[in-house]
């Protein structure tokens, strides 16, 4: 039996003899792309973990109940109960205000 060794990109067992053929493959290319996209990937992220981490804990006011929320879950925030409520009623204190101003210049 012929001795493998695994492919170092996409770690196929390929017999020693036809390595450098395998890595010419489509298969193999594609893979080894994706292995060096996430390389570079892990290297920015290492690079800028402090700087990402600080701008994720970053707080900013919810515009419907003034809340202060991470940027992160703003999104999952505005679906919330608390802040549904809010909003129907800032909705209904903004209709109120127009049709009263309405009302005032008549």
């Amino acid at each position: 039996m012929k001795q493998k060794v695994d492919c170092k990109f996409c770690n196929c067992a390929i017999t020693k003899k036809h390595l450098r053929r395998h890595q010419r493959t489509k298969k193999c290319l594609k893979r080894r792309q994706q292995h060096t996209l996430t390389q570079h990937n892990k290297k920015h992220r290492e690079a800028n973990k402090e700087k990402m981490s600080e701008e994720m804990k970053q707080k900013v006011d919810c515009k419907f109940c003034n809340c202060a929320i991470t940027k992160k879950h703003l999104r999952r925030h505005q679906r919330t109960k608390k802040c549904l409520k809010r909003r129907q009623q800032h909705t209904l204190t903004q209709h109120n205000k127009k049709h009263r101003e309405a009302n005032k210049e008549k």
